[in-house]
């Protein structure tokens, strides 16, 4: 509570404000009502003269969307050779390891070239990029792995030679 005179804030129970002097304020004493609350009954409500909700229009109607079909993707020269070109290298990669690398290196050149001025590679051209990419590893692995074995025979023929040790 606080006081009428200065503002100030009033202890509960001070007769007089301490800050200034004048009487305290005095609150009314508060009671419950002995008898309850007092509703009125839901009978004598009156009845409403107008329905709660008027429609302005009809409702509209929906309906499932019509899509139109997709115009299918043209299709790219492009990213289709790039496409042929990596499969041929990943293809001769397997058989003939030369052959991949360079089929391979047509692909990842073709589409390096392609990115640069486009900007963009389409999915196919992606792919072949891949391709190209993956047969590149594969010939340069077995192109090795050849060279390997043909080192491996001479050396094999050349130490046959020298102990005389061949077998028939």
């Amino acid at each position: 509570m606080n006081c009428n005179n200065c503002g100030a804030v009033l202890a509960e129970g001070v007769r007089f404000c301490p800050a200034c002097g004048a009487q305290a304020p005095v609150l009314p004493e508060l009671r419950p009502d002995p008898e309850g609350p007092k509703a009125a009954p839901l009978s004598d409500m009156p009845e409403p003269t107008a329905p709660m909700y008027t429609p302005a229009e009809p409702e509209p109607v929906y309906a499932q969307p019509v899509y139109a079909e997709p115009a299918p993707a043209a299709s790219d020269p492009a990213a289709d050779s790039i496409f042929n070109w990596g499969v041929a290298g990943l293809v001769c990669a397997f058989v003939f390891a030369i052959l991949g690398i360079v089929f391979s290196a047509i692909a990842v050149g073709k589409a390096r070239r392609m990115q640069r001025e486009y900007g963009f590679l389409p999915q196919q051209a992606r792919t072949g990029r891949g391709l190209g990419i993956a047969g590149l590893i594969v010939s340069i692995v077995f192109t090795v792995l050849g060279l390997l074995l043909v080192i491996l025979i001479i050396a094999a023929a050349a130490y046959a030679v020298r102990y005389n040790t061949f077998y028939y």
